[in-house]
């Protein structure tokens, strides 16, 4: 597992946990925010990575950077957060549906 990914998921669950709280009305559950905000950051992260064609990818950057002796924080900051961001919205999508639904 690279550690673009695992960046994306992390930072996606924790993004999709956060919109919950802030939006009770968007909440799946503590379960269903976790899961959609992973699934979300994980796509969004795979989606910088496709739009970029891997330019923004962490893992090509620690490789580089450890020959180097330094890490590439940019490129982990700008995956964590649009891991966050694609967590929180998937979350908040996942929430609206089901109030559609009525399920909420």
């Amino acid at each position: 597992m690279s550690l673009s990914l695992v960046i994306s998921l992390i930072s996606g669950l924790v993004g999709g946990n956060v919109m919950g709280m802030l939006s009770k009305g968007l909440s799946m559950g503590g379960v269903g925010n976790t899961i959609a905000g992973a699934l979300g950051g994980a796509g969004a992260g795979g989606l910088l990575s496709g739009l970029t064609g891997g330019a923004v990818d962490p893992t090509v950057a620690s490789d580089a950077a450890a020959t180097a002796g330094s890490m590439d924080i940019m490129g982990i900051l700008k995956t964590a957060g649009l891991g966050a961001v694609g967590g929180g919205a998937l979350t908040g999508i996942g929430g609206v549906l089901k109030g559609l639904t009525g399920r909420g």
